[in-house]
């Protein structure tokens, strides 16, 4: 349906839709505007030049014959000045014609105006006894005080030459400016048609580009302009859309063939069970199902949170978070595994604003990586370096090659492909901990090992919610540093209040 101003009352259009169309006419108004506005002024200058030249030259007329009058020479016919359409009439005070030129004689007086002596009068007139009576004349009146009275000159002028040159110039503007604006609708067409055609050959490329095939791109054209600069960010718009695509079908594939894991052993084993119900061993198999619907649940909660963070971010949370009580009770949970040795250091202690559930999720995801691929020995760190709290996690397993660093956080990555999903987990717990670090602020990184060790180092940065105090004055204060504990292994009542710690969170992550 088209707009209701776009077209009259009869259904015709009254204003071009397209951009080629209105750009032409808006030009081509404009520029007739213009020269129109351009054409009465030059006109009314030109008339006006016209007309100043004349009443001078018919001024210079009447001072010459003002001066015979005054010198009491003036013959009965004015001398002519070789201008036939020129008229000379001198009259007393009572109105009586004393003198005029030879084209005029016998002739009553042309005008009745009587001006001050010296004083000149200029007015247009017509229908005067002179030529076919339809001439207009530019009357001169100039007033010549003498010792016999008062005498009036009049000069006039035909105004018929300054009719005939405005007519020209009328004529030459009503056939130039038309094809003019002709001119200037043809070169604004071509060159608006010139300008949108990459636009159109865009507009094409788009409409042919589907849904479900992004790898076309809209032809760039050359130069810097704003359409070459529309090409280039359509062209990053559809990389990022054939990225996004990608990536939403590669995921959908992955959630679909972990789904599939768990089901496909529950389903088994319920079938194997009614198969064989004397066979089977009930309670091993309740808690084998427990196992697998934990394991689907978790997976469910991670597809469900990830897709939150896509749709409209991860809340932050409002609280104030102690992160150092985090990362006792995540050590004393990683502890709490056996098989590990776990250490946890505590360089400052460090509040950040935001979700403690979250934040612990977070650190039991980096404890739960780490517990995967270390040999024996896990290392919590917790430190604050220039305003921002830092939570490094460290283990002694393989490590991560520097090449697949920014892969770890993508959504199922696995570096090692022939690791059993059972042990290698679902592959989402370091990106759900990336959108939590970014939802609060920060980042998470990978960072080397230190000089001669080996394994994986990721490091939490997530800014302060108020300073901290600074280590200076700690090592500067022989009592503050006494009285500040030193978190290590080899503090058993430490680790016995970390114990307790760890139990007053997991009570609260139940709740």
């Amino acid at each position: 349906m088209r707009p209701q101003s776009a077209r009259s009352s009869r259904g015709w259009r009254v204003w071009p839709t397209g951009v080629r169309a209105r750009t032409t006419l808006t030009a081509t108004a404009v520029v007739a505007l213009a020269l129109g506005l351009a054409a009465v002024v030059m006109a009314a200058f030109v008339h006006r030049s016209l007309i100043r030249g004349i009443d001078q030259t018919a001024q210079l007329r009447a001072r010459d014959v003002a001066a015979l009058v005054a010198a009491d020479r003036l013959p009965a016919t004015v001398p002519s000045s070789g201008e036939q359409s020129s008229v000379v009439q001198v009259v007393d005070a009572r109105g009586n014609v004393i003198s005029a030129s030879g084209n005029i004689q016998g002739e009553a007086a042309i005008a009745t105006t009587t001006p001050a002596a010296g004083r000149i009068h200029t007015t247009t007139v017509a229908n005067l006894p002179i030529g076919d009576g339809t001439e207009r004349f530019r009357i001169c009146e100039l007033g010549v005080a003498t010792a016999r009275g008062t005498y009036v000159v009049y000069v006039a002028a035909s105004l018929d030459s300054l009719d005939a040159t405005m007519t020209s110039i009328w004529l030459a503007l009503a056939g130039g400016l038309p094809a003019l604006l002709a001119v200037v609708g043809a070169v604004t067409w071509i060159s608006t048609g010139r300008t949108l055609h990459p636009v159109e050959a865009i507009r094409r490329r788009v409409a042919l580009i589907g849904g479900t095939d992004l790898a076309a791109r809209v032809p760039r054209p050359r130069g810097h302009d704003e359409i070459a600069r529309l090409a280039e960010t359509m062209n990053q718009m559809l990389d990022r859309l054939e990225a996004a695509g990608t990536a939403q079908r590669r995921f959908v594939a992955d959630a679909a063939h972990e789904l599939r894991g768990p089901l496909a052993t529950i389903r088994a084993q319920a079938e194997v069970a009614l198969a064989h119900p004397e066979a089977t061993d009930w309670f091993h198999m309740v808690g084998e199902l427990g196992k697998e619907t934990q394991r689907l649940g978790d997976l469910v909660d991670d597809l469900l949170l990830l897709a939150r963070a896509d749709e409209r971010g991860l809340p932050k949370g409002a609280d104030d978070v102690d992160l150092d009580e985090l990362v006792l009770a995540e050590a004393a949970r990683l502890r709490a595994l056996r098989g590990k040795e776990v250490t946890v250091t505590i360089r400052d202690p460090a509040r950040v604003r935001g979700s403690a559930l979250r934040l612990e999720r977070a650190l039991r995801n980096l404890g739960d990586n780490a517990a995967r691929h270390a040999r024996s020995r896990i290392d919590l760190e917790l430190s604050v370096r220039r305003g921002a709290a830092v939570v490094t996690v460290g283990d002694d397993g393989p490590g991560i090659p520097a090449h697949d660093r920014a892969r770890v956080f993508d959504r199922f990555a696995r570096l090692d492909a022939a690791r059993d999903r059972r042990s290698g987990g679902t592959g989402l717990g370091l990106a759900i901990t990336r959108e939590i670090a970014r939802a609060h602020g920060g980042d998470v990184v990978i960072a080397d090992p230190p000089v001669g060790a080996r394994g994986a180092v990721i490091t939490v940065t997530l800014p302060l919610a108020e300073p901290q105090p600074s280590r200076a004055r700690s090592q500067e204060d022989p009592q503050l540093l006494s009285a500040q504990p030193q978190h290590t292994d080899s503090n058993v009542g430490l680790v016995n209040a970390t114990e307790a710690v760890a139990t007053r969170l997991r009570g609260r992550w139940r709740r």
